[in-house]
């Protein structure tokens, strides 16, 4: 299979190859999964469409990054001194497995439950509910041959008095 370069619509060949690309590393891997109930949490048997296991390679596309909660977006507006929470994200290879998010300026990126601020293993302090600023969460994950997904949101602290 071949692809080629339309120097004419340069623009679209740009972005449909990508897509081809993707659909054709999607097209090796099959789930099987039952429907389940919005919010609900089952486990995904994955296999390849000849019934091997499905393997995530060089070639394979990034991973998945989700918002666990739905109605979640890049851009969050918290009101001065509400308390921030860092939403959940989960992440999953091209074959449906899940992966580790690793977080950065959450506040308690290392998950043990110390403050950012106080916590010397941590990476950022995370959003400061009562300073009007805009602060930057930045979520990765990537998996065994590192491809990487990122999503970075922007934490708007706003109606702050002035110092």
């Amino acid at each position: 299979m071949s692809f080629t370069f339309d120097m004419q619509r340069p623009c679209r060949s740009l972005i449909l190859l990508p897509l081809a690309v993707l659909a054709l590393a999607g097209s090796a891997c099959g789930v099987d999964s039952a429907p389940q109930e919005l919010g609900t949490q089952t486990s995904v048997q994955v296999h390849a469409l000849d019934n091997e296991p499905c393997t995530v390679t060089e070639n394979s596309p990034p991973p998945t990054l989700q918002f666990s909660s739905p109605g979640s977006g890049n851009v969050i507006v918290l009101q001065c001194g509400d308390a921030w929470e860092a939403p959940v994200l989960t992440a999953t290879d091209a074959c449906g497995q899940p992966l580790q998010v690793h977080q950065y300026n959450t506040g308690d990126d290392d998950g043990d439950g110390i403050p950012g601020d106080i916590d010397p293993d941590d990476f950022g302090p995370g959003p400061n509910p009562n300073v009007n600023a805009l602060y930057y969460v930045q979520y990765l994950a990537w998996d065994e041959f590192f491809h990487v997904s990122s999503v970075i949101l922007d934490v708007h602290v706003v109606n702050c008095p002035e110092e």
